[in-house]
């Protein structure tokens, strides 16, 4: 009767490795699963910000402000600007400089370098002319000397 037993786990023993290979495949997909969702989920995050500057909502009323009254934005580039819906001192103002030199570098305009654009339409969306005149002074072309 003895080596009856024994003979019943030596067929159990075979099934003890496939199992415990199997709920280790289980694991182990479930996790790849959970990364590749939180690399979806930051990837989307990232599109949703770059879309933000294009999908900020603006008020019927706001009319278009002159944007070559910042240093280092012509005619072209205030074009451009206007383009991707940044019209008004304030929405500029918005826009993180990574953004809009991205923008720019989409149109192969890589030459662009917009880092004072923001501070200086902030300063211009306040009305703060005086203010803006003294930082413009330090600036060649909207670039720090």
């Amino acid at each position: 009767m003895e080596r009856d037993q024994s003979k019943d786990h030596s067929r159990i023993s075979p099934l003890v490795p496939l199992v415990l290979g199997f709920v280790l495949g289980l694991a182990f997909a479930w996790l790849y699963w959970l990364q590749r969702l939180e690399e979806r989920d930051v990837a989307g995050a990232e599109e949703t910000m770059d879309l933000r500057m294009e999908l900020s909502p603006r008020p019927s009323e706001a009319e278009p402000d002159d944007l070559t009254r910042i240093e280092g934005i012509g005619p072209k580039f205030a074009s451009v600007l206007r383009s991707e819906g940044l019209t008004t001192y304030e929405e500029l103002a918005a826009s993180r400089v990574d953004e809009l030199r991205d923008l720019f570098r989409g149109r192969d305009l890589y030459f662009v370098d917009p880092a004072t654009w923001p501070e200086q339409a902030e300063l211009a969306a306040v009305g703060a002319w005086g203010a803006l005149s003294d930082l413009q002074e330090e600036l060649d072309a909207g670039r720090r000397l």
